[in-house]
């Protein structure tokens, strides 16, 4: 067994890559992980099929010391495996089928998760808290109405576009959302460890690299030195070994682009706001940014992405498209796909 094992209860989170040879070793895996267990831990196990999520999960039950054993949830969403020792109670769960955990409450079983510990199975389909909520969200530009009544939620580890005509809406959203506008009306409910990547001319051009890099640090406290040297870690996933001393207004719009993408993930952010992230990148840059987005998502970001290319659709969880802008009136209701 390979994967990732993340573990949260209360306060703690922990994520652990671990290699077992085996169903013993896999079995004898989950019997260490048992000892470190109590009452309100979930742990979410990520693989494929065949990969030892249910043998791993038997190893934490046999462990445990609970009533029943543990075997494969596929064709039952949750069961509950009662203690005999005095300790919590295992719930043992298969997430496939699932949106969020609160439905795993919801099945009305014979304990909760707060008194029980509770393994997950297919984990990475669970989506995680709210990190962005727009509650009934209207904002004008001058007299006229962009977006209006508008609801959207984001939550950590999905990726949402956002898509419209031009004049929909799609830019504005995002600068209600990072506070850069306020709303006619309505509500924005936001993470504050966010970053925002918007249009291209957000750029100082006489500044330098690293000056860009040291500012934007700065303004969440980093010191000068992580700033550069995290910045330039990121340009390099994008396929850019800077140079810090190049003012950027001599840089390309795609070696622009992968620099205002670096700023938006200074502070390892949990929510990103990406304005048309692709602007200036060629083919193999594209690819990048995906690997980086894919990268973001796995870490427990959750992104907006504003696009135009159809694409970017095969990539995110969900896509919100904004009707295109009406001259007869200035109602506009956003309705939201399956991706």
């Amino acid at each position: 067994m390979t994967g990732h094992i993340p573990m949260l209860g209360g306060e703690r989170r922990h994520e652990t890559a671990v290699e077992t040879n085996g169903a013993e070793e896999t079995r004898a895996l989950g019997e260490r992980l048992a000892a470190l267990l109590r009452a309100g831990d979930l742990v979410m196990l990520s693989g494929d099929l065949g990969a030892g999520k249910t043998t791993l999960a038997q190893g934490v039950g046999a462990a445990m010391g609970v009533r029943g054993r543990v075997c494969s949830p596929t064709f039952i969403i949750a069961r509950v495996h009662p203690a005999l020792t005095g300790g919590p109670d295992l719930i043992h769960v298969d997430a496939y089928r699932l949106d969020s955990l609160e439905e795993v409450d919801a099945l009305d079983l014979d304990s909760s998760m707060a008194d029980s510990v509770t393994v997950v199975e297919w984990g990475r389909h669970i989506l995680g808290p709210v990190i962005l909520r727009v509650r009934g969200v209207t904002a004008r530009r001058g007299r006229r109405t962009v977006l209006s009544d508008l609801d959207l939620t984001v939550r950590r580890g999905e990726v949402v576009a956002v898509v419209g005509a031009n004049g929909a809406g799609k830019s504005t959203l995002l600068q209600v959302c990072a506070g850069l506008l306020h709303a006619a009306s309505g509500s924005v409910e936001r993470t504050d460890r966010f970053g925002y990547a918007p249009q291209l001319d957000a750029l100082a051009p006489l500044l330098t690299v690293d000056e860009h890099l040291r500012l934007f640090g700065a303004a969440d406290g980093a010191g000068r030195a992580h700033s550069i040297s995290t910045g330039h870690r990121i340009l390099q996933r994008l396929g850019w070994r800077p140079d810090g001393g190049q003012a950027v207004g001599t840089l390309s719009g795609g070696t622009q682009q992968k620099l205002n993408l670096a700023l938006a993930q200074l502070a390892s952010p949990e929510l990103l706001l990406l304005d048309e992230p692709y602007q200036g990148l060629d083919a193999l840059a594209y690819e990048d940014l995906w690997m980086l987005i894919e990268a973001w998502r796995s870490s427990g970001a959750g992104v907006l992405l504003v696009t135009h290319l159809l694409r970017d659709i095969d990539f995110v969880d969900r896509v919100v498209e904004l009707p295109a802008p009406e001259s007869s009136t200035e109602d506009c209701i956003a309705t939201e796909h399956a991706a």
